[in-house]
């Protein structure tokens, strides 16, 4: 199968099973006058690759699961933890929303004091893990 017919059958672009298989992801193929021919398994391949990045799981999380250096549960639990941190943060986020949509937001010092509880809660929720507690 020709690196066109590879693309076609996953959904993508030539480019994208070039990168891939620069990175690791997809073995590099045979090569006929040249030309990349994959393995009729290199489709399955790619398509696990495809839903795993869909799923948020890193190039390199991939790349293991798919040698075998790495196992999916164990990337799939790592990415389970980083979402679940998501949802936490997103929660947040929506109440300060919510909050924000439903005030009545006539006099400045009323904005300022609800801008500068926000921040304060903003900077709490996100301290520690991969957030810095600074928001930009």
């Amino acid at each position: 199968m020709r690196i066109g017919d590879l693309a076609a059958a996953a959904g993508v672009a030539p480019s994208l099973v070039r990168y891939y298989e620069a990175r690791g992801v997809i073995p590099p193929p045979a090569r006929i006058s040249g030309a990349r021919v994959y393995e009729p398994g290199a489709v399955d391949r790619l398509r696990r690759a495809l839903v795993a990045r869909g799923l948020g799981l890193s190039l390199a999380d991939v790349k293991a699961a798919l040698t075998g250096e790495g196992s999916w549960s164990g990337v799939a639990a790592e990415r389970i933890a980083a979402v679940d941190a998501e949802i936490r943060e997103l929660r947040i986020k929506r109440a300060l929303l919510r909050c924000l949509a439903g005030a009545e937001l006539r006099e400045r010092a009323l904005q300022e004091g609800l801008f500068a509880r926000m921040l304060g809660v903003l900077q709490r929720a996100f301290v520690g893990g991969a957030r810095t507690g600074r928001i930009a």
